[in-house]
């Protein structure tokens, strides 16, 4: 499997994020699914899902404390990777 992520590594927090499509993040039971899918690439890291409207405005789902901390994280600055796994 291959797709896009980052890792995100604070002082404070570690955690994987992972772009989708804005209708997974507008619906939860959806966004809670695909983030128990990709638990299993990134053991012990909170998923953080991501994604854009048409506006271009990011649009997060997952643990609050690391949303408050995105709000303040220029989507710019963020280094996505691809990551390739043999599962």
């Amino acid at each position: 499997m291959q797709f896009e992520a980052a890792i995100i590594n604070n002082s404070e927090l570690t955690f994987a994020l992972i772009p989708v499509d804005y209708s997974i993040v507008m619906d939860s039971t959806t966004a809670k699914n695909i983030q128990a899918s990709y638990a299993k690439y990134f053991p012990g890291l909170p998923i953080i899902l991501m994604s854009a409207n048409d506006l271009t405005i990011p649009t997060y789902f997952g643990r609050k404390d690391i949303l408050r901390y995105l709000t303040d994280l220029n989507p710019s600055s963020i280094s996505f990777e691809v990551f390739n796994f043999d599962y």
